[in-house]
């Protein structure tokens, strides 16, 4: 990554020196592929030699508003990101989730990601059931919690990250416009695929709040006397991840206690 500190001989010509970003290997993103491959696979094996079953993602998990509503079943918020619709739907999610996973992991550590991922799929889901009030599936909606975190973290650290950092940002700007414009033609088409639109954007909420008070934060630290001895430190305080973490999960606790006496 690039950056432009002042010189120490000329201050006013900026000039170019590499930075080494303070990245974490990738772990979480592939686990969480392999459990919804095990999960689709196993889910796909017992539709083919069941195929009369009647509705076969409800069975499975899926996010489903009366199922919820009515006889409580709340986990469905949490396993229906693991279930998908179709081959077409696991494999652009698990293509979705490779791309972008594995270097928004690297930037915010495993924790960090595991929490935005985790907490932006049950926002997804809980924006379905309380503005669509159908049934859901798919890792879509954790998928979109990422990119929300991505587009924070450009921006934050746009002055770091420098020209490649700016054009990376306009990319991911360009990809959700895309995807946004995608949606809400499906929904405006008759006989187009359904796409859960709130679902995205709740998931797409979910990574911009949390990402913006628990995502990296990057500094210059200058170790020595002259200019080329800069290092990259994440300065966000880790005792902010774990709070903000869990008031969000109380608010979404409180949004869903809120919905549920209401529409019953």
């Amino acid at each position: 990554m690039q950056n432009q500190p002042p010189s120490s001989s000329s201050p006013r010509e900026p000039r170019t020196v590499m930075l080494t970003l303070p990245i974490e290997r990738p772990l979480l993103t592939y686990i969480i592929i392999a459990a919804i491959s095990v999960v689709f696979f196993v889910q796909l094996y017992f539709y083919q030699n069941n195929p009369n079953v009647i509705d076969p993602i409800t069975k499975w998990g899926a996010m489903n508003f009366t199922r919820i509503l009515d006889n409580s079943e709340y986990y469905r918020l949490f396993t229906a990101m693991f279930i998908h619709l179709s081959e077409i739907h696991f494999f652009s999610n698990a293509l979705s989730l490779y791309l972008i996973g594995r270097g928004m992991e690297a930037f915010f550590g495993r924790i960090r990601f595991g929490i935005i991922y985790f907490l932006g799929g049950l926002s997804g889901s809980l924006a379905s059931f309380m503005f669509s009030r159908g049934s859901s599936a798919g890792a879509s909606g954790a998928i979109f919690a990422i990119v929300g975190a991505q587009l924070v973290f450009l921006y934050q650290n746009r002055h770091i990250l420098g020209t490649q950092g700016r054009a990376w940002l306009q990319q991911t700007i360009v990809v959700i416009g895309l995807n946004l414009f995608i949606g809400i033609a499906a929904a405006a088409t008759p006989g187009a695929v359904a796409i859960d639109n709130w679902g995205h954007v709740g998931g797409f909420f979910a990574g911009i709040v949390l990402a913006w008070f628990i995502g990296p934060q990057y500094q210059l630290r200058q170790e020595g006397m002259t200019a080329d001895k800069l290092r990259v430190v994440d300065a966000s305080p880790q005792r902010m991840t774990w709070r903000v973490s869990a008031l969000y999960l109380v608010g979404m606790v409180a949004a869903l206690i809120y919905s549920v006496v209401n529409l019953r």
